[in-house]
């Protein structure tokens, strides 16, 4: 499969403009159809783009205890759709963090409980992209909800990190799909 154009235009010539338009959205077709067949009916990571070249993500194919020494932190990030994110990011001693959405439930005043969203980014400002997330196995999958249900277990969670005017109900649910478990043949 291959795609190349040459175009001839002058992108100073309005005249020109709607043949270069043309010639990108054939161009962003072409990717988007590389960037699906990549994944169809397989175990694979999509690839994303990273700058200028093309990187896949890599499966995550750690030991057992690969989460024994990790910590989550909060973050707040512009994300890949230019929209603010509230974040979550577990770091770990090796290996990339992983980053993941969370949402306010507000029940009232200052009262409220988490819903965690889309999980298994490798970078912060990926958070809203639907092909930038990385696939686990079941195993690291319930490691990885364990270890957020024990972050937000601790009663001082969000005092430690708000100050005392606000009140987590310790309501935690996770959205569908919250995290790409791989499928097992």
């Amino acid at each position: 499969m291959g795609y190349a154009a040459q175009v001839d235009v002058d992108i100073d010539n309005p005249d020109q403009r709607p043949a270069i338009n043309a010639e990108m959205r054939m161009l962003n077709l072409f990717l988007a159809a590389l960037l699906l067949s990549t994944t169809h009916g397989r175990n694979d990571v999509p690839l994303y783009g990273g700058g200028s070249k093309m990187v896949g993500v890599a499966e995550m194919t750690e030991s057992a205890d690969w989460l024994a020494n990790a910590r989550i932190v909060f973050g707040h990030t512009m994300g890949f759709d230019d929209e603010p994110h509230d974040t979550i990011v577990v770091k770990r001693a090796e290996g990339p963090d992983l980053t993941g959405e969370f949402k306010y439930l507000y029940r009232g005043g200052n009262d409220f409980d988490i819903e965690i969203g889309p999980f298994g980014y490798t970078r912060e400002n990926d958070v809203g992209a639907v092909d930038r997330r990385r696939f686990f196995s079941a195993t690291e999958c319930k490691a990885i909800e364990a270890l957020i249900r024990s972050f937000f277990a601790e009663p001082d969670t969000f005092t430690k990190e708000f100050g005392p005017l606000v009140r987590y109900l310790g309501g935690l649910t996770f959205q569908p799909n919250w995290i790409l478990q791989k499928r097992t043949e």
